[in-house]
């Protein structure tokens, strides 16, 4: 039933920018219906601001005004602070297209205020996302730095371990070659007793 619904608003918008009023009013008011069903709460206030454009849009602003504040009513309950905004603005337009200009500015500052306050909610939330990326980036190069280093100790652990095992086998094949040398040294004395002997 919702996408009927948004069907339905997108035809409202259609049909609104065709100067059709009667059928955008006719399926604004299909669209409004449904969300009403669903209690669909953002689905009704983006409804009531389109059903609001389009008597603003008649010169209407007194009915355009009355939907706006529905729309604003909800926004406000369910914290959509860019309808709000909007809804600031697009009010304001009415009280000053009907020569209200102290409810024109005041609804101008509103306006202006959560402007404001949007774009350093935004502003904030891109540094965070900044800082969480170079803080990120900045554990993952010394989780590379710190892989680095151990597979640098292991290959220093492991050429250690060839120059011992290259040192024991040198030692070893020393020992050998010592032994060997002495036993053909005693072999070669003993030969020369027994040939002195006969």
């Amino acid at each position: 039933k919702a996408n009927i619904a948004i069907g339905y608003a997108n035809l409202g918008i259609l049909y609104k920018a065709k100067g059709n009023i009667e059928k955008a009013l006719e399926f604004d008011n299909k669209s409004l219906d449904i969300y009403k069903q669903l209690n669909d709460k953002a689905g009704m206030a983006t409804i009531y601001n389109n059903l609001g454009s389009v008597y603003f849009s008649m010169s209407n602003y007194t009915k355009a005004i009355e939907l706006f504040y529905i729309s604003l009513k909800i926004a406000q309950e369910i914290e959509n602070k860019y309808n709000i905004e909007l809804l600031y603005q697009d009010i304001s337009l009415c009280y000053e297209k009907m020569e209200n200009y102290n409810n024109a500015f005041e609804y101008q500052k509103l306006f202006k205020q959560m402007h404001d306050s949007i774009f350093n909610l935004e502003v904030t939330k891109q540094i965070s996302e900044i800082e969480i990326k170079y803080q990120a980036e900045k554990i993952e190069q010394e989780n590379i730095l710190l892989n680095t280093n151990i597979k640098l100790k292991e290959k220093k652990i492991q050429n250690r371990k060839y120059v011992i095992g290259a040192l024991l086998a040198g030692i070893i094949i020393s020992i050998i070659f010592v032994v060997l040398i002495f036993y053909l040294f005693r072999l070669r004395t003993k030969l020369n007793k027994q040939s002195l002997i006969l």
